[in-house]
């Protein structure tokens, strides 16, 4: 009988080794840029971006093991009253997340003496490291005043002394707002890259550094040097301009941190839904809720004598008595161009907004009905109403000279 009860405890605590003694995956969210939307005079500056307070919602969802933003966490450039109100909100948005949450100074966040000895006496270091999981997280500031857009003199040589002190850590994740590795050409040139390639890359190299993660560009981009991932995140909630299919989205970054290597997963804001993501309702409801957006679009002139190359505006006017989250896209027939073909916007209840295109099309010798159509699908942004999406269409209307 101990013969039969050691032969149990051996296979237990082989079991127990195997499973629950194994690397557990840490997985982890990174953001950026997810201040108030700049020209946005709908909300006060204070008030936070409703695409960031999505992307909260969207990462307690996915349960990540901590949070960084990397910086641009509110507008700021302004007096020190207004930039603490801008604060006390951003303070409030970010107790929304449901598990640990770390955040990087962007130029929008510390710009002079004044905003950075705020941020000091609310927040404390502008540059530090810490541990989780096993893996090893090092945050530091590009805008130190004095010297910004490098990591230089006391900040260079602390980073070194915490690199060298990692240890066999599972993985080293880099943090700060700016992607200084981008030479001036792509800095539209904000700085050069040559202090980062000379100063601060090979300790990165040299240290087993996974990834570096940045913002202050509102895109997404991804590139690999000497074995380095670095990633620009800057889709966190601030104003994106520019096709989607070059990185100008909403997004966050999901990593998992694996035995056998890391996961990166970029997940665009309103791709994630919980399991109430749709209420049955019926179709009259349904048609009462169309009907209550209201969407024209200015009528297009063309000419039999020439193609077609001609502004116009789409105006939508938004009676549902709530705040929605719009997508418009436009159905372009061949030889056909709409310029954005694809806008994103919110819009609040009683609102209305204005979305300026140019149209461009062939020489016609007669009248089609082959003609470019906008489709705008939509959706309320508070969680309780759970109509995923309703959709309007309309054809662009023209007139023939």
């Amino acid at each position: 009988m101990r013969k039969l009860n050691a032969l149990i405890l051996g296979i237990l605590l082989t079991f127990s080794s195997s499973v629950w003694g194994s690397p557990a995956t840490l997985r982890f969210a990174v953001l950026g840029d997810t201040r108030h939307q700049a020209g946005d005079n709908s909300s006060p500056v204070e008030t936070p971006s409703r695409r960031f307070l999505e992307n909260i919602r969207e990462i307690n969802l996915l349960a990540p093991d901590l949070v960084i933003d990397v910086g641009d966490l509110v507008l700021g450039y302004t007096d020190k009253e207004t930039l603490n109100r801008e604060w006390d909100a951003y303070d409030r948005a970010v107790r929304g997340f449901e598990t640990k949450y770390y955040q990087v100074i962007g130029n929008h966040d510390v710009w002079d003496a004044m905003s950075q000895d705020v941020y000091r006496e609310r927040y404390g270091p502008l540059y530090y490291s810490f541990d989780q999981g096993g893996a090893h997280f090092v945050v530091l500031d590009s805008e130190v005043v004095g010297s910004t857009a490098r990591i230089s003199g006391e900040q260079l040589g602390w980073l070194k002394r915490d690199l060298e002190a990692g240890g066999a850590a599972r993985g080293v994740f880099v943090f700060l707002h700016k992607p200084l590795w981008w030479d001036s050409e792509k800095s539209r040139g904000e700085w050069s890259s040559d202090p980062w390639m000379r100063d601060v890359h090979p300790l990165l190299v040299k240290y087993g550094v996974d990834a570096v993660f940045a913002g202050h560009f509102h895109r997404y981009e991804s590139e690999v040097r000497d074995g380095v991932q670095y990633i620009v995140t800057g889709g966190g909630g601030a104003e994106v301009a520019g096709p989607a299919e070059f990185g100008n989205l909403h997004h966050f970054v999901m990593v998992a941190v694996k035995p056998d290597g890391n996961r990166i997963a970029v997940i665009r804001t309103g791709g994630v839904a919980g399991v109430d993501i749709v209420t049955p309702i019926s179709p009259p409801e349904l048609d009462s809720l169309k009907s209550l957006l209201s969407v024209n679009i200015d009528t297009v002139e063309a000419h039999w004598d020439r193609p077609l190359d001609s502004k116009t505006a789409v105006r939508i006017y938004n009676r549902t008595g709530a705040a929605l989250e719009l997508r418009l896209d436009w159905e372009l027939p061949l030889g056909w161009s709409v310029e954005p073909a694809t806008s994103r916007l919110d819009l609040e209840p009683s609102r209305s907004a204005v979305v300026e295109v140019r149209v461009r099309g062939p020489r016609m010798t007669t009248p089609t009905v082959n003609v470019p159509r906008l489709s705008i699908r939509y959706r309320r942004l508070q969680p309780s109403w759970r109509v995923y999406q309703a959709e309007k269409r309309t054809a662009l209307p023209m007139v023939w000279r």
